[in-house]
């Protein structure tokens, strides 16, 4: 794929045009026309569908609720459309899955050879290879966006994405390190910077993404939020510390013997302490983490721009604070709504065949009510994820989202075809998130 448009580029007309143009003076805009029961019963009605299918149906569903959402996300009036397909998904996956085998499984087969022949504690000498799952992991992000990049066009010109997935998964696990080393402290500026090396590789037509945001601007709300849960970190130590070197003096002798009743109260006095030292920590950050978010989305917002156009987001923290308790709320009333119902059938089989003679079966009965139990708790499960994950945050993000100098892209040409194949599988098969 190349950066310049070829010589031949025409502009290519709309697709599919579901909406007439906004009027003349109006100003341009973003705007997302979706409810959550709109994507609910959609969700729900896949997530049922992998029950008999053996999970086969999930690409389905993700390709028909990838539509269902681009397609109530309007610019300037203009739906986005995708064009993913779900072959492409199910494909992707299982190649995913294979080459991710092969790797682990070799990295960890040559652990395993080096802890035998240096002598190495063998557990940690196979469990070694975890750390690859990190710059694997934003392999799989970078590949996954490429892939709905190239999926995704707006009145019928393509967005796209340069390669790199190997060159950006360097460069974040570089960050990663460094965030680590700095126990948390230059968190944004690994999300910045990434964040700005993902959006200027992404094209639309032949025009490119620019992210001029800056790191040390969102310092001072990212330190709110940093301080106080490492400072929770440092007491509930102390209170470990005390738990061990003060109310249990003689700690290497209380592991080997039988634990004595006097010393309950004040292990629970203790646990207590730090349990709740950690939850009110927890209570108190979470509003300054969210401010944090929304001071990361203004900055993103602000500092994006494409040819003309601008971008602008007024995101409060209130609106991510909403979303979080609706969230709770919705998992609460799903899970608990499917537990109901797989205890009330679990129940009512156990009723029907009381007094029946179930030997000849053997497990078979009590395997299909697990089954049946589990799958009755998940489906719903599943089906709120969707709304939480992916629709709750997307319309909180849009709805404050401006766009101005949206005239200026009128002589945007297609770039050259990005296949990208890959569709995503890898991050699929790691369960990272990467897109929706």
């Amino acid at each position: 794929m190349t950066d310049a448009a070829p010589p031949s580029a025409t502009r290519v007309p709309l697709v599919e045009r579901r909406s007439s143009a906004p009027e003349t003076g109006a100003r341009p805009s973003i705007a997302y026309e979706l409810s959550g029961s709109a994507v609910f019963g959609p969700a729900l009605r896949g997530a049922a569908l992998m029950v008999p299918t053996l999970g086969l149906h999930r690409f389905w569903m993700i390709t028909r609720l990838r539509r269902l959402i681009w397609g109530a996300v309007r610019i300037d009036g203009e739906p986005l459309e995708y064009a993913g397909r779900p072959l492409e998904l199910f494909f992707g996956f299982l190649a995913a899955v294979v080459a991710l085998a092969v790797v682990l499984g070799l990295a960890n087969l040559a652990l395993l050879f080096a802890g035998l022949v240096g002598e190495w504690n063998l557990t940690l000498a196979f469990n070694a290879s975890l750390p690859l799952l990190a710059p694997l992991g934003y392999y799989a992000r970078y590949r996954a966006r490429r892939y709905l990049a190239s999926r995704t066009r707006w009145r019928g010109i393509r967005f796209g994405m340069a390669p790199g997935a190997g060159a950006y998964s360097l460069h974040a696990t570089g960050h990663l390190v460094l965030t680590i080393l700095s126990l948390g402290m230059l968190y944004p500026r690994m999300q910045v910077m990434l964040a700005a090396r993902r959006q200027s590789a992404t094209w639309y037509g032949d025009h490119r993404f620019v992210q001029s945001a800056r790191w040390r601007a969102l310092m001072k709300v990212w330190l709110a939020a940093w301080a106080l849960p490492l400072l929770v970190l440092v007491l509930a130590m102390g209170q470990v510390f005390k738990l061990i070197y003060v109310v249990f003096p003689e700690h290497d002798l209380v592991l080997r013997q039988e634990f004595d009743p006097a010393m309950a109260e004040p292990f629970l006095n203790a646990a207590l302490s730090v349990g709740g030292t950690v939850a009110l920590a927890a209570l108190i950050s979470w509003p300054l983490r969210r401010r944090y978010d929304a001071a990361v989305e203004r900055a993103l917002m602000d500092g994006l721009a494409l040819g003309s156009l601008r971008f602008a987001s007024t995101l409060r923290t209130g609106a991510l604070l909403l979303v979080d308790v609706k969230t709770v709320a919705l998992y609460a009333a799903a899970v608990g709504f499917g537990a109901v119902m797989a205890w009330a059938l679990i129940v009512s089989v156990a009723l029907s065949v009381r007094g029946v003679d179930l030997s000849a079966f053997g497990g078979l009965a009590s395997a299909l009510a697990a089954v049946a139990g589990y799958a009755l708790v998940i489906i719903p499960f599943i089906a709120a994820r969707w709304v939480t994950a992916v629709h709750w945050p997307l319309q909180a993000r849009l709805d404050a989202l401006t766009l101005t100098g949206l005239d200026g892209l009128s002589d945007i040409r297609q770039r050259q075809d990005d296949a990208a194949r890959e569709s995503g599988g890898l991050a699929d098969a790691l369960d990272v998130g990467a897109g929706f």
